[in-house]
Order: structure tokens, then sequence, then C-alpha cells
């Protein structure tokens, strides 16, 4: 009997704490900020790789060598870090509007709320932000495909997703997925964006 009021007891507190991380935006924050500054350790590999793909002679060009391929998946993985971290900066967002009804719904029910429970980014936005541009729904979208394979798995579930991704201008491609030398500093454009428009800031260790 003691045991198992013991167990009671610690399951209780499980679910305080769940509750309490669950409806801190601040907790959600805190995570983007991690995956922001782990993602920052790529930026000058990336830059360097991609010197030898920006040549006045191979303007959209798609015969690339192995080295920049491997370029490029870097890139992958450095933007789905990103995308993961918006999707928290995101979720941020959706916790600071409910907090007292998330906070509330997870003490009940043990699980996060249904609003967060979703990797679709431009879901996300609409329930957290106002007057997004066209462009940031776009680079949104094309985060998607970060966050459900590319730079995690070699391929996605079905072939025919490799070309799920959205195409911005001035992109280059290979295997239908589409590069942009610029997508580092788009993307983390779109973090700071999003943070104005959310009224969050970043933990100073970010980098950003």
């Amino acid at each position: 009997m003691a045991d198992f009021s013991e167990d009671e007891r610690v399951n209780s507190i499980l679910k305080q704490n769940f509750a309490r991380t669950v409806s801190d935006p601040e907790s959600w924050v805190s995570i983007a900020s991690q995956l922001i500054y782990a993602a920052s350790k790529f930026e000058a590999d990336i830059a360097s790789l991609w010197q030898p793909i920006l040549k006045p002679d191979k303007p959209g060009v798609t015969d690339f060598s192995a080295y920049e391929i491997d370029a490029l998946h870097l890139q992958d993985t450095y933007l789905m870090l990103l995308g993961f971290a918006i999707e928290n900066i995101l979720k941020a967002g959706i916790v600071k509007k409910n907090a007292t009804s998330f906070h509330e719904s997870a003490l009940s029910h043990a699980r996060l709320p249904s609003e967060l429970v979703n990797h679709n980014l431009t879901r996300l936005a609409e329930l957290a932000c106002s007057d997004l541009a066209p462009d940031d729904i776009r680079l949104l979208k094309k985060l998607e495909t970060n966050l459900r394979w590319a730079g995690r798995y070699p391929v996605p579930l079905q072939p025919e997703l490799v070309q799920s991704g959205t195409r911005l201008k001035n992109q280059i491609s290979t295997s239908a997925r589409f590069f942009n030398s610029s997508d580092i500093s788009n993307t983390k454009q779109l973090v700071s964006r999003l943070l104005d428009n959310l009224g969050l800031k970043l933990n100073k260790r970010s980098g950003s």
C-alpha cells in the first residue's frame, strides 16, 4: 500500500511538471535556442562548400560533383535543425496565447494539447502568427521537407515525396530537390521575423 501511494505521489509530480513545461513558452524557446546554436556550428563549413558551386560559368547547373552534393546535404541537415527550431518558436507562440487552458488540459489528460501535436509549420504559423508574408509561407513549406526527411534520412518514405519541396527563386536542383546559397540567411531572417511577430526572445547562447 505504501508503494502504491509513493507511485501516485511520483506520478502526480510528473504530471505537474509536464503540465508546467507544456504551458511555459520559455521551455519551447529554450529548445529552439539550443537547436539554433547547434546549427550555427555548420554555417562556416556550408559557406565554404558553396564556393566551388557558385561559379560564373555554372549558372543554375545541375551536374554537381560528389563533393558539391555533400555540401547540399550538409545544408539540408542545417535546415532540419532550423526547421525544428522554428517549430518550437511557433509552438511557443501558440502556448503563449493558450497557457492557462494548455496547463489545465495537460494536467487533466497527461498529454500534449492537439494544437501542438504536429510538425506542419504552415499550420502552426496560422495558429501562432498574424500577417506572414507569402515568401515566409513558401519558406516554411520548404522547411517542412527537412522536418519530414531531408537532412536526416537519405530518402523519404515514398519516391514521389522527393519532389515535395517548394521551389523558390534562384534555386538550383539535384534529384528534384531545390537548394540556394542564401537558404541559411533567409531562414535566419525568418526566425527573427517570427520572434518579433510573437514577442519572443532566444536565449543568449543561440548565436543568432
